[in-house]
């Protein structure tokens, strides 16, 4: 049986843009310069690579099954905050998530790629 390698997997939101939030984007204000308020944007919470034991810790804080796309909309009642932030050593992202989905943000789980090694 082939044994899988690490995954790259991580958050995804979508909203819409509002200059208050732009602390808890990606970019500098500059980047926003020309960006309506409202229009909708796609924010990169969390990206990194996982063995496949984090990745199941991840899901469990994230409160989905990684390997159940039917769960990858995340439901923010689900998200064990502090955990989250545990894991992902990120003591900003509890407060960086909540304002997003107080804006009205979506947030979607992703696993961009992953290889089976021989």
């Amino acid at each position: 049986m082939p044994e899988l390698s690490p995954i790259v997997a991580g958050v995804i939101a979508i909203g819409p843009f509002r200059r208050s939030l732009v602390p808890f984007l990606e970019y500098s204000a500059h980047a926003y310069e020309h960006t309506r308020e409202g229009a909708r944007i796609i924010v990169t919470i969390l990206h990194d690579s996982h063995d496949p034991v984090m990745l199941r810790d991840v899901g469990e804080c994230l409160g989905l099954d990684p390997w159940d796309f039917n769960t990858h909309v995340i439901d923010f009642a689900k998200i064990d905050l502090e955990c989250l932030g545990i894991v992902w050593e990120n003591d900003e992202l509890p407060e960086r998530m909540t304002a997003l989905k107080d804006a009205g943000f979506q947030f979607y789980f992703r696993m961009q790629h992953w290889k089976f090694a021989a």
